[in-house]
C-alpha cells in the first residue's frame, strides 16, 4: 500500500512498476484474473493519482518572498551580475512568471511604458504580464549596466567567463541557482525556496487582494481554473473570516 507524501513522479514510477509486474505474472501464467479484477486495478490506480494530486502545493510562508527581495538588494555580486539578479528576482516576484518564461524573454518583449511583457507559457501560448515599478527600475539599471539595448537581445544574460562579451541567454538552471543563492542569504532553506515559489506567492497575494479567481487565472496563464483554485485553500483563515462575516 503506497503511503501519502510521495512526489507525483515517484508515485508514477512505483505504480508503473507494479503494473508491469502484474502484467508479467499474467503473461507467464502465474496469475489468473478476470475482467472485474482488471477494472478494480484500473480504478485503484486512478484513486491513487487523485489523492496525490489533491494535496496542497508547498508555498512560501508569509514574509519569505519579501526576505528574498531584501537579500538580493543587499548582495554584493560583481556588476552586471548583481543588477541581473535584482532584476530577475523583482520580475519573478511581481509577475508570477515561471522561470522558463522569464529566461525566454528578449528586451523587445517588454513594453517599458506600460511595464508589461509578453511571455510564452505552456503549450506555446502567449500572455501579457505586468511588473512593478521596482522591477522596471531594476530592469533599466541592469540594461544600462551591461550595455546591450537591441530588442532581440535576451533580457537576462550570462555574465561568466564562457560568455565573454557576447549576449548569451541564461538557462533555467542558472535562474534556479540565482534563487538558491539568494535563499541562503535570506536565511531560508535553498531546497525549499525555488523560482516557482515566487509564482505561488504572486497567486496568493493577487487572490487575497482581488478575490477574483478568473482574473488571477488569466494572470497566471492557467488553462484549468482548478489549478488556480488551490490557492484559495492556502490560508484557512480566509475561509474562516468569510464564514464569520456571513453567519456571525
Amino acid at each position: 500500500m503506497l503511503q501519502e507524501g510521495y512526489a507525483r513522479k515517484t508515485l508514477s514510477v512505483y505504480v508503473s512498476a507494479a503494473d508491469y509486474l502484474f502484467d508479467q505474472l499474467v503473461v507467464e501464467g502465474l496469475l489468473s484474473i478476470g475482467y472485474a479484477d482488471g477494472v478494480r486495478l484500473h480504478l485503484a490506480n486512478k484513486e491513487i493519482y487523485k489523492k496525490q494530486s489533491s494535496r496542497l502545493p508547498r508555498f512560501p510562508k508569509n514574509g519569505e518572498a519579501e526576505r528574498m527581495i531584501d537579500a538580493v538588494i543587499g548582495d554584493n555580486e560583481p556588476s552586471p551580475r548583481q543588477e541581473r539578479n535584482v532584476a530577475l528576482v523583482f520580475f519573478l516576484y511581481s509577475t508570477g512568471c515561471r522561470i522558463d518564461e522569464a529566461v525566454k524573454l528578449n528586451i523587445g518583449n517588454l513594453d517599458m511604458a506600460e511595464r508589461s511583457a509578453v511571455v510564452i507559457g505552456k503549450g506555446d501560448k502567449q500572455r501579457r504580464v505586468w511588473y512593478s515599478a521596482d522591477a522596471a527600475d531594476a530592469i533599466n539599471s541592469y540594461i544600462n549596466a551591461h550595455g546591450f539595448h537591441d530588442s532581440n537581445i535576451p533580457l537576462f544574460l550570462r555574465h561568466d567567463r564562457g560568455a565573454g562579451r557576447k549576449a548569451k541567454r541564461i538557462s533555467t538552471a542558472t535562474g534556479r541557482n540565482v534563487v538558491a543563492r539568494i535563499a541562503i542569504l535570506a536565511g531560508l532553506e535553498k531546497s525549499k525556496f525555488t523560482p516557482h515559489y515566487f509564482r505561488h506567492n504572486f497567486a496568493i497575494k493577487m487572490l487575497r487582494a482581488t478575490h477574483d479567481l478568473a482574473l488571477v487565472q488569466d494572470l497566471m496563464g492557467h488553462v484549468n481554473p482548478t489549478s488556480t483554485r488551490v490557492y484559495a485553500k492556502i490560508y484557512p483563515e480566509d475561509l474562516r473570516d468569510a464564514h464569520h462575516e456571513v453567519f456571525d
